[in-house]
């Protein structure tokens, strides 16, 4: 069966592939891998692997299997604490919360933006997201924040995507474009006081006025 064939390919593999297997082999079966990613977690010596085990624990419900993975959320190899922020998104707990905003201060941009993205699909740390969304010092890490703020409660008003549209980051300000033309009409004053006194005014600017103009031509003429 599907489990069987993909064990026998773990086994018989090594590095970046053998981590893929054990992912898979825990997707098929969790339970029947537990003893396996156990075993695998314990390759400290080779952090490839025990990534992959961290990556199929995310698939597992065992308790002390989530308590040994949460313990090395300070591990010394980078692969290895993305790996457990990816396991604490998948398991979607907020009690992880701070953990993974440990994670999101990270000195590695591949777990910040894991860690980012995941706080976004737990709803929690808004302040955090919001931080990292506007003054991000990379593009990568501004834009998994800004894609996780909008995806919660701070699309709700137009303030709050306005703010992305005059980032640097051109990632961040397509995040916002969805968030603002939900708005529709109630977006326009904002958005044209918006275009009209930013400096310096970027595509994405003028892309969300156009997809609301039929809305906001009878505004934009008032001022």
């Amino acid at each position: 069966n599907a489990y069987k064939m993909t064990l026998a390919l773990y086994r018989s593999t090594k590095g970046r592939r053998s981590a893929a297997y054990l992912e898979l082999i825990a997707k098929i079966d969790a339970r029947r891998a537990l003893p396996i990613i156990q075993s695998a977690l314990d390759q400290k010596d080779d952090p490839m692997h025990q990534s992959g085990a961290f990556r199929a624990a995310a698939y597992s419900n065992d308790p002390s299997l989530k308590m040994r993975v949460r313990k090395l959320h300070e591990s010394m190899y980078v692969i290895v604490r993305r790996a457990v922020a990816f396991a604490l998104s998948e398991w979607g707990l907020k009690e992880d919360g701070d953990l993974l905003k440990a994670l999101a201060r990270d000195r590695s941009m591949g777990v910040r933006t894991e860690a980012l993205t995941a706080l976004g699909r737990l709803g929690v740390a808004p302040k955090l997201l919001k931080s990292y969304a506007i003054y991000g010092s990379d593009e990568a890490t501004a834009e998994a924040a800004a894609k996780s703020w909008m995806s919660g409660d701070a699309r709700l008003t137009v303030t709050a995507p306005l703010q992305l549209l005059s980032s640097t980051f051109a990632g961040v300000r397509k995040s916002a474009i969805k968030a603002i033309t939900d708005h529709q009409i109630e977006a326009c004053p904002a958005l044209i006081k918006e275009v009209l006194n930013v400096e310096p005014i970027y595509p994405e600017h003028l892309q969300v006025l156009s997809q609301l103009w039929r809305y906001c031509d009878d505004t934009f003429m008032t001022y």
